[in-house]
């Protein structure tokens, strides 16, 4: 099991404007923040820390809302088995239309839906799965999360799909009540109907609608979001997932080692929210890291990611190609994937080529406590284009994951059978 995405909104900025991406934090960017307020990070009664999402499908511009996540070369990289968690705090009154809670999708063609979870409003609210056609595979009979509508009540979700083929499926929700703990919502066993033009898998995330969701909400309260995350069950080692995540984010509180750009102050680029007032630029290839503030006591990340904003700062539209990294002080480095940075607005680090540098391991070994303290955030320069272009960063830090407080549901599905290795999938998946 491996960490695909994860974030919180502690590292996000609240500016909400433009496209969308600057109202973001990790590898989650904002779906449609142009205007409407959805998609802003609040400070106000956050889930937990000191921010949240905050989603607000009725005065959404248009018919699009939230956050969304696609994974690195998404064609090649989908997940086939995997764990969508996220944490949620209930609106403050019932929709007068039925709204999306989340969508998952091979990548980012926006005409391939795998699956969608709605949440209806019909006088008793309850949740329900549709597959790619927009058929309702399943619901919950709407007797768990009804009750918390108007309450604020924070619940935890948990979704688990299982798309080994194009007929074999397993779709499973789970909803965590503070007085009562998991329920499991709905259990869809071989429905099929996800794979599209002979894909498998999802590499596109989203919480809200990145598709659209037909007519919008008019009636209705906003709802917020927090402690997001995917689990890849397909990946090495294998072990056993868990049921809540909590994700913390670490400022600069030195200048790291390495220092090829023009500026490197850590001053420059330690603020939550960014302020984009002091900024590091690098006008010539190089890396430059920063010493990272340390985890917190007793904290060993199951994954940690370059987190930021960035922005191209030229005007010859040339891209500027870089990639995020860590390092130690003995210089071992690990490099997230090359991505090229076009956009004249601040927006997070990876986001145009999806090339997000997220680490479940570093130089081989699981990321401790110890480890983390000693890393080092960085960014490299790696290439301009003819016309010059410069890179600007506003903010960058590591944001690592730890299993949370609420453990997995009993009833999970048994995955400890070794994969890859001709195992019978439906055996695994607890059909048979």
């Amino acid at each position: 099991m491996t960490i695909a995405a994860f974030s919180s909104a502690e590292a996000g900025d609240q500016l909400g404007g433009g496209d969308g991406v600057d109202s973001n934090s990790g590898v989650w960017k904002g779906i449609n923040a142009s205007a409407g307020g959805e998609n802003i990070i609040s400070t106000s009664s956050p889930i937990v820390g000191s921010r949240s999402w905050i989603i607000d499908p009725v005065n959404a511009t248009g018919d699009k809302y939230g956050i969304v996540h696609q994974r690195f070369e998404p064609d090649s990289n989908r997940i086939t088995r995997g764990v969508f968690m996220w944490a949620f705090q209930t609106p403050t009154v019932f929709y007068d239309r039925a709204i999306s809670l989340m969508e998952i999708q091979h990548d980012d063609n926006t005409d391939e839906l795998v699956r969608r979870l709605i949440l209806r409003s019909t006088g008793t609210d309850t949740l329900a799965l549709q597959d790619k056609d927009e058929d309702q595979i399943g619901s919950d009979g709407g007797t768990d999360l009804q009750v918390d509508i108007g309450t604020n009540q924070t619940t935890l979700l948990l979704y688990f799909w299982d798309f080994p083929s194009a007929a074999i499926s397993r779709d499973i929700v789970w909803l965590w009540h503070v007085s009562t703990g998991w329920s499991k919502e709905i259990d869809v066993t071989n429905h099929g109907d996800h794979s599209n033009a002979g894909k498998l898998g999802v590499a596109q995330f989203s919480l809200g609608t990145f598709l659209g969701k037909g007519a919008s909400a008019t009636v209705g309260g906003t709802f917020k979001l927090d402690e997001v995350g995917v689990m890849d069950l397909n990946t090495s080692p294998n072990t056993t997932p868990f049921g809540s995540m909590e994700c913390h984010f670490k400022i600069p509180d030195g200048d790291g080692d390495d220092s090829d750009w023009s500026t490197h102050a850590f001053q420059n680029v330690d603020e939550i929210p960014p302020d984009q007032a002091g900024i590091d630029t690098a006008t010539a290839i190089g890396k430059q890291t920063y010493d990272i503030a340390a985890a917190d006591s007793g904290d060993d990340p199951l994954a940690v990611i370059v987190s930021g904003s960035i922005k191209n700062t030229g005007s010859a539209n040339a891209d500027v190609t870089h990639r995020g990294y860590i390092r130690n002080a003995a210089g071992t480095r690990n490099f997230g994937p090359t991505g090229a940075e076009t956009r004249r607005a601040y927006s997070p680090i990876g986001n145009q080529n999806h090339s997000w540098a997220i680490f479940n391991e570093f130089d081989g070994s699981p990321i401790t406590e110890t480890i983390f303290n000693g890393l080092q955030a960085g960014l490299e320069f790696v290439a301009q284009d003819a016309g010059g272009d410069d890179l600007e960063v506003d903010t960058v830090g590591l944001e690592y994951a730890v299993e949370g407080t609420v453990a997995l549901p009993t009833d999970f599905p048994d995955i400890t059978a070794p994969l890859g290795t001709g195992v019978d999938e439906q055996a695994v998946m607890g059909i048979i």
